[in-house]
């Protein structure tokens, strides 16, 4: 009876929470489709399908138009194109695959991975982003318009709020306004355990120790709760706390993913660096800029300059199709893929279906897409020698003057690795020769004494010979390389640098390279967003620099909506734009704009200080209130999108699995560096071993992010896609979580080791006051009188049990009492946050 009636229990609850959160979160899969028609499904349809079945088709063919969802829904003369959810059933599946009569596109086949990407789509049930009536041709995109949509207007800095009696803040003003107009009111303050649990769990994602919680709740000071928001504010484990919702954002991977999973040795640099940004509270602003171009920043010293140069690792986690032998294309890939992570991620922007098409919704165009493409176009992500395993491809050296040093050393490393790849071709040429002419395959077919006795013509005979001495050339090529390789520097980093001869690009039309169109469009910033900064590219510079001072300009007012609705999102449980990586007009709008607007300006007046936007925050009531629910209120406003309490929220992996370890007892605190030392150059691939999991108890920022293999228990928990920004995770409540929570042996050895450490505290054998020091050590309360019971009775037919079983006194008392440890960490009050 290891588990017993108690765990189950709480595991009930706790199943039964997260199906509650799974409705709340349900947006998340609607937006994951979303990205999925905008960046995969749509692209093919216009390059492949839009000649032909589009209102701009020159002859309509088959009555059919694929331009719109009502086109495919009303169908042609065959009937509807797509039945959603049936792949074999639906028309489209069938042309596409050239089965039976039915063969499209009319000029070749799709590849097997664009119809692979379109039976997806129908599977998950064809969603699709346009509207259900037909389209009309687009007109030209008026700016001016579009800058009248809210997300793209200035700054509007309000008045001076009056406080009402319950208010603490502005915010909370704002909040109590939205609540008057549908009759609502705030529910009571959150009790000051349950607050003190949030505080550390949304600072720095562990729980309060006893002694933190009884010395807090004896503190009557006014200024008791801004003393430990600034405590928390100032530890090291704030800033891997918040940096892991940015690296979401970031889709931060310790490899490459999709074709060539190369491991990104020099990752770790990158996720290292937005921790210390957070910790030392970098200006948001300088943190765009920094990731955008901050290797072409001016540094104050050659540490600030190393520091930079790892920022722009940014640009370089993104997944790429590496064996794509069609270069122009693999750049473009990299590049569109750049864009839409610096779309979303900075401006809530969908910027890549721009690359085949003006954007259906948004104010941008294809000109202001190839304008900022034109400048990641001339910004070099690649290495231009071979494809390496080592992952020097996107690299660059830290400290002084290292670049011609490294430049150096990998071109005659390239030259090595090229030299012997020949040598190897032509010994392997050599051996099949001489087989096909007599020799034993199984004999030493590098002797060349034994070459006169094999059945040749003269002129094979010269043949061979030509072929030994280039062999003989290129193997002493090898050896003198090798003796010539000039040193390396010792100390690498991810990081980006601009071509020697940057350059505008041409419009590619329907993204295809191969058809450019027009004159090159001049490198620049999208049309929309007027700034009064000047973006002149100087001769031989890619524009990145200009880019990022656009992006992080002082003005820029999206930048800032984006970033405190994220901020808002940690810290509330739910966006004010609840589309939080969308704030185009297919995204949601505010439910509080001119709150939005509030924080946004105090954002920018505060210095961009992420630290103290988050604080001024939590030092509303808002933030303060409970999760106590009021079946009237709920009746009104059934999702709180008005905020009349605090919504509870799941805790992600990370922090469930932190504060596991931390209840244990054997969480590791330190600051962690590279973690990857123990995976091979490829870290998946059908030629390369399982990778060696480690179970190491440092916090989980440092873990290893693997593409294509996340950890199951990070899946499980709902962890981020590292193949692209993800400002929203989901919260689903599947049976796996439960079983892993009972099953895990993380799980049971972590109850066990918080079980002897509560035995070992208490110099005591009372069971009671044992169970008051468990349930405070790992859910931060006592125990009520009726858990105590239960409890006491459960332990007790547990250790009975054990007794008859032959247990030792302390085998019994540490197996019931691990039991009892793995029933409060399977809670729901474990898992949540109230």
């Amino acid at each position: 009876m290891s588990f017993s009636l108690l765990a189950f229990r709480f595991v009930r609850l706790s199943f039964l929470c997260s199906l509650i959160a799974s409705v709340v979160f349900a947006a998340r899969a609607d937006d994951l489709q979303a990205e999925y028609f905008e960046s995969k499904v749509r692209p093919i349809l216009i390059q492949h399908c839009y000649e032909c079945h589009s209102v701009d088709a020159k002859e309509l063919k088959a009555e059919l138009h694929l331009d719109s969802k009502a086109g495919w829904m009303k169908g042609g003369v065959s009937g509807p194109a797509i039945n959603p959810g049936d792949v074999d059933g639906s028309l489209l599946v069938q042309a596409i695959r050239h089965e039976g009569k039915l063969r499209m596109p009319k000029n070749g086949e799709l590849s097997q991975e664009e119809i692979a990407i379109l039976e997806e789509w129908v599977r998950s049930g064809a969603y699709d982003t346009r509207d259900g009536t037909f389209v009309t041709h687009n007109e030209e995109i008026d700016y001016e318009e579009g800058r009248k949509f809210w997300s793209f207007r200035p700054l509007q800095p309000s008045g001076d709020k009056l406080l009402s009696e319950w208010s603490k803040s502005p915010i909370d003003e704002y909040i109590l306004e939205k609540l008057d107009e549908k009759g609502l009111k705030p529910v009571a303050d959150a009790d000051r355990r349950v607050l003190l649990r949030r505080i550390y769990m949304d600072l720095i994602g562990l729980p309060p120790s006893r002694d933190r919680i009884a010395a807090f709740l004896s503190d009557d000071s006014p200024d008791t709760m801004e003393k430990v928001i600034d405590e928390l504010l100032a530890k090291p484990q704030f800033g891997e706390r918040w940096a892991r919702h940015w690296l979401d954002v970031a889709r931060y991977s310790d490899t490459n993913g999709l074709d060539e999973n190369f491991t990104h040795r020099q990752a770790w640099r990158y996720r290292n660096y937005v921790i210390d940004a957070f910790n030392e509270d970098k200006p948001y602003t300088e943190f765009i800029k920094e990731q955008i171009a901050g290797d072409l920043m001016p540094a104050k010293d050659s540490e600030e300059r190393d520091r930079r140069l790892i920022s722009t690792g940014f640009l370089l986690l993104g997944p790429k199709v590496l064996n794509n032998n069609q270069k122009e294309e693999l750049r473009m890939d990299i590049v569109d893929e750049q864009l839409s992570t610096l779309g979303k991620a900075f401006m809530g922007m969908t910027f890549n279906c721009a690359r085949c098409h003006d954007h259906k919704f948004d104010p941008v165009s294809q000109e202001d897409y190839y304008a900022m493409a034109g400048i990641l176009r001339s910004t070099r992500a690649l290495h231009d020698g071979m494809l390496r395993e080592d992952g020097r491809w996107i690299e660059r050296p830290l400290g002084e003057n290292q670049d011609e040093i490294y430049y150096k050393w990998l071109k005659h490393d390239d030259s090595l690795l090229d030299t012997t790849n020949k040598a190897q071709l032509l010994r392997f040429a050599i051996k099949d020769f001489k087989v096909d002419h007599g020799a034993d395959p199984h004999g030493d077919l590098m002797n060349h004494d034994e070459n006169d006795q094999l059945d040749m013509t003269p002129e094979e005979r010269a043949e061979l010979d030509a072929m030994i001495v280039e062999w003989k050339v290129l193997e002493k090529e090898v050896e003198t390389l090798k003796e010539t390789m000039p040193p390396m520097p010792e100390t690498m980093a991810m990081a980006v640098r601009d071509f020697p001869e940057p350059g505008d690009i041409q419009i590619a039309a329907r993204g295809t390279v191969t058809s450019r169109i027009g004159d090159p469009v001049p490198r620049g910033a999208m049309k929309v967003i007027e700034l009064d900064l000047p973006f002149d590219i100087p001769e031989g510079e890619s524009g990145r620099l200009q880019l990022a001072k656009w992006l992080g300009h002082d003005d820029n007012p999206i930048i800032a909506r984006v970033m405190v609705n994220r901020i808002w999102q940690h810290l509330m449980g739910e966006g004010i734009v609840r589309t939080v990586d969308n704030f185009g007009i297919k995204g949601d709008p505010p439910s509080h704009p001119e709150l939005l607007e509030y924080l946004a300006v105090r954002f920018k007046e505060n210095g961009w200080s992420m630290k103290t936007m988050i604080k001024e925050i939590m030092m509303s009531r808002s933030y303060q209130m409970s999760s106590d629910f009021n079946r009237y209120a709920a009746s009104i406003d059934p999702e709180n999108r008005l905020h009349w309490r605090m919504s509870r929220r799941r805790l992600e992996i990370e922090a469930i699995r932190d504060s596991i370890l931390a209840v244990s007892g054997k969480l590791d605190l330190g600051s962690q560096e590279s973690t990857t030392a123990h995976m091979q150059d490829r870290a998946t691939g059908s030629s390369v071993k399982p990778i060696k999991r480690i179970y190491p108890n440092y916090r989980s920022i440092y873990l290893p992010v693997i593409r294509c293999d996340v950890r199951a228990e990070f899946s499980m928990f709902d962890f981020a896609d590292p193949l692209a920004t993800t400002g929203r995770r989901g919260a689903t409540a599947v049976p796996p979580q439960s079983l892993f929570l009972m099953n895990s042996p993380f799980v049971t050895e972590a109850a066990q080791d918080a079980a002897d450490l509560i035995l070992g505290s208490l110099d005591t054998l009372d069971n009671t006051a044992r169970l008051e020091y468990a349930f405070e050590h790992i859910i931060g309360r006592p125990a009520s009188s009726l858990e105590e019971e239960r409890s006491l009775a459960i332990l007790y037919e547990m250790e009975k049990q054990l007794r008859t079983e032959g247990k030792s006194t302390d085998e019994v008392e540490s197996t019931a009492w691990g039991s009892v440890c793995q029933a409060l960490i399977a809670s729901t009050e474990f898992l949540n946050v109230n």
